[in-house]
């Protein structure tokens, strides 16, 4: 394909792929870039170690899309309640009951389901199925810009040999973002004290319909659990930790990380038969300082990447979509000539609501990594409110799910 798009996304990962489906169809090309090959796998494959807590809010706009009908029911997971805590142990390692542990269900939302975990492989491909039968949009994979230059305020792109000057530019291409760089997007980045190693394992019996994440000084433990594609029980658990003891457990056998596994988590890990396969990853927070530059806009991972502790990361990258596509939709639809202000709309808006996120889990991080007494106290005492908080617990809890604005009021209330 040689006819320069309107749009060009450069990066058909999740995010990319799902902002194709809600920019095509429409008065404008849109041209996909996606460097990797063809997303597919053996319907009867075992999950893959990366999968995402998608929220309630995420499946619905993805459904909306056409994209989430596409993912096969045996790669998502729905779970219907999910529980935090600190867990504490005494100096010789025994554990104690939990002070309070903080749960939310289905039921208290009022809907089914609270989100489904996901392998990404399985969303991307859906995504990219979808964008692929959506009027306007080509998707081009094993593609990627040869070149790009920034001239007189605006990126242009070397695609098979052709310079492209789009309308449009977007960035979905990560946190090593080649497009945010190319734009000269300045970034800020902190790196945490913190790696995340993820382990599939199976299990004696289902995991059930809950997911768990368990607080430690060292970092969180957590449990997802797994759909079953060839009938063997399975669950994801993430295991954060200071780099060294996680680059120790990474390379040791699957016995030994096995025995590893029941001494480090809380009693509530199900029975484990085996680990089936382990990856880890330093954790990093970064953030651009804008989202926006000339015709250049980010989204996802290239604008964002935050700690996942409360599996906020794609999320906040669909919810990116969303606000981008509603923005651009006078020029999408042919109304206006040009994208206008719209992208430093976006970018002013979206930045903001993920800055306020960023802040959020960090406070968690630190909070929940101090061995201080009076501030272990504190914050169990803050899970405690937190569980018994009733119509305030309710109302966090939709806006945990997308469902509202945080504490909105109701209508016909005071404000």
């Amino acid at each position: 394909m040689n006819a320069e798009p309107d749009i060009l996304i450069i990066g058909g990962g999740m995010v990319g792929a799902a902002l194709a489906c809600a920019l095509g169809g429409q008065a404008r090309t849109v041209v996909v870039l996606e460097r990797g090959p063809w997303p597919d796998f053996p319907p009867d494959s075992p999950p893959d170690l990366r999968v995402s807590a998608i929220s309630l809010a995420n499946e619905q706009a993805l459904n909306r899309l056409g994209i989430w009908p596409r993912v096969p029911a045996e790669r998502q997971t729905p779970y219907r309640r999910l529980a935090t805590w600190e867990w504490l142990r005494t100096p010789w390692g025994h554990s104690l009951p939990p002070f309070q542990a903080t749960r939310f269900t289905a039921d208290e939302a009022g809907t089914d389901h609270l989100g489904a975990i996901v392998e990404n492989r399985a969303l991307q491909r859906a995504a990219l199925e979808q964008a692929c039968k959506t009027d306007g949009v080509t998707v081009l994979t094993d593609t990627a810009p040869e070149d790009m230059r920034f001239v007189q305020g605006r990126l242009e792109v070397r695609v098979n040999g052709f310079w492209w000057a789009p309308r449009l530019v977007v960035g979905a291409d990560g946190a090593l973002s080649r497009v945010r760089d190319a734009a000269r997007i300045p970034l800020d980045a902190h790196p945490y004290d913190q790696w995340a190693m993820l382990i599939n394992v199976t299990l004696a019996h289902p995991p059930g319909d809950e997911t768990w994440q368990a607080f430690t000084p060292d970092g969180p433990r957590a449990l997802l659990p797994l759909g079953s594609p060839d009938g063997v029980h399975r669950a994801s658990l993430v295991w954060y930790d200071h780099p060294d003891a996680i680059r120790r457990w990474q390379q040791a056998d699957g016995e030994t990380l096995l025995h590893a596994i029941r001494a480090h988590f809380p009693p509530q890990l199900p029975a484990l038969r085996a680990v089936e396969a382990v990856g880890a990853f330093p954790l990093v927070r970064r953030h651009a300082q804008r989202y926006w530059h000339g015709n250049t806009v980010l989204v996802g991972d290239a604008a964002h990447t935050i700690h996942p502790l409360a599996g906020q990361g794609v999320n906040l990258g669909f919810q990116d979509v969303l606000n981008l596509h509603a923005h651009l939709a006078p020029w999408l639809e042919g109304r206006t000539a040009s994208p206008g202000s719209a992208p430093e709309t976006y970018s002013r808006q979206r930045r903001a609501a993920n800055l306020l996120m960023m802040r959020g889990m960090d406070v968690f991080y630190h909070g929940f990594s101090s061995r201080l007494p009076p501030l272990a106290l504190a914050r169990n005492v803050a899970l405690a409110l937190a569980h018994r908080a009733g119509p305030v617990k309710k109302q966090a809890l939709k806006y945990a799910l997308g469902l509202t604005a945080p504490f909105q009021p109701q209508q016909g209330s005071p404000t």
